[in-house]
């Protein structure tokens, strides 16, 4: 692994922006990714990689299982995915008639 002084992670970057933080893997070293990835896990926050090869991305299954959710078609990853939350309320959906055209 990469020394962790290597790795700045801003976990707090989606309070003051709205956006959490990704990680663009594309040129980082196996051990960069592995300290990421132990630094994520470690943290137990969510993380997104982008441009992550299927060989970067094989790595780092090995020695992390079942930690990342992978996309091979877009080459991104999640870490600790958030999970799905149900959304509060109603959807309602309805239909016009023509009837309804131009009457009133």
């Amino acid at each position: 692994m990469a020394d962790a002084k290597d790795v700045n992670l801003d976990f707090d970057r989606a309070n003051r922006t709205g956006l959490a933080e990704a990680v663009f893997c594309e040129g980082k070293s196996l051990a960069q990714l592995a300290t990421i990835t132990r630094t994520v896990i470690d943290a137990d926050k969510p993380m997104l990689y982008t441009r992550l090869s299927l060989e970067q991305y094989e790595w780092l299954e090995q020695s992390f299982p079942s930690c990342l959710d992978y996309e091979p078609v877009s080459r991104t990853a999640f870490a600790q995915a958030p999970a799905i939350r149900e959304a509060a309320g109603t959807i309602a959906a309805g239909h016009i008639g023509a009837g309804h055209i131009g009457a009133g």
